[in-house]
């Protein structure tokens, strides 16, 4: 049987034909680890840093909340689970945004920075890279992770 060790987490997660990782996010195609929801989001809006568990970062700032579907994690007790976790690549609650338009409404919405709640962020390495776009006040903005 064909498989592929996922290298995007900890967890390395031992892929066969067809099946997902631990974080529901990326599965094996075609001996090829694709992303199931490549570019899909369940929240992308303004926040107050203190709705998220880094409320000394940046005290009173607005940062743009990202939210996508899977996790690696397995906290008992976390509503992600079901937030997360339960989601299929074709719902309807997922709106498709690319990196740079995620980047294009933090400006908008004159947020400090990008938070990811809800998911591991690791499991998202195309937002991550993509942290460092250019633009008129890329360097005067933070990127919370």
């Amino acid at each position: 049987m064909n498989h592929l060790d996922c290298s995007i987490c900890e967890l390395r997660c031992r892929l066969t034909e067809g099946r997902q990782g631990a974080c529901g996010l990326y599965e094996l195609q075609e001996n090829r680890i694709v992303e199931r929801f490549a570019d899909r989001y369940l929240v992308a809006c303004p926040i107050s840093i203190e709705t998220a568990p880094i409320l000394h970062f940046y005290p009173g700032a607005k940062f743009l909340q990202i939210t996508t579907t899977g996790c690696n994690f397995n906290c008992p007790g976390c509503i992600s689970t079901v937030l997360v976790r339960e989601m299929f690549p074709d719902s309807r609650a997922l709106q498709h945004l690319t990196v740079e338009q995620i980047v294009a409404k933090a400006f908008e919405t004159r947020c400090e920075g990008i938070v990811f709640l809800m998911n591991d962020p690791l499991v998202m390495p195309r937002i991550l890279r993509a942290h460092g776009c250019k633009g008129p006040n890329a360097t005067k903005r933070p990127v919370a992770v």
